[in-house]
């Protein structure tokens, strides 16, 4: 039986909740990578609609973009998203702007895009069951 996508959208909303509070407490590296996870969980839900079979177990967006046929706007800060996934996990995999951590304009422009990137699934979704 497949998963109810609405988990995988909910949580994802969840996620970029946590994301927000996060940065209000400077913790730059934890919002970034909750960013990813929420958008992560919105491509995989979008996947679920299209598909209705249960997502796959991968972690990139790039690769979950180009499954669903996702095509973010900003794809230079979905990059960065993305690599911070694994840089916050395996710390000596990244540098971000000559240092080890992320910035808070980083921060800030993950939750823009991340905002972005899950409006446009939701309507992408909506549109599909309209059909």
């Amino acid at each position: 039986m497949v998963t109810d996508w609405r988990l995988w959208i909910t949580q994802a909303e969840h996620d970029l909740n946590d994301a927000k509070s996060n940065l209000s407490v400077c913790c730059y590296s934890v919002c970034v990578f909750l960013c990813q996870q929420a958008i992560e969980k919105g491509l995989k839900a979008l996947l679920m609609v299209q598909k209705g079979e249960e997502p796959p177990r991968i972690h990139s967006l790039r690769t979950l973009c180009h499954v669903t046929g996702f095509e973010p706007n900003d794809t230079k800060t979905l990059i960065m998203i993305d690599r911070a996934y694994t840089a916050t996990r395996y710390p000596d995999t990244m540098e971000w702007n000559g240092e080890s951590v992320l910035e808070e304009k980083d921060a800030r422009e993950a939750l823009r895009v991340t905002t972005d990137i899950l409006q446009a699934i939701t309507t992408r979704i909506e549109e599909h069951n309209a059909t």
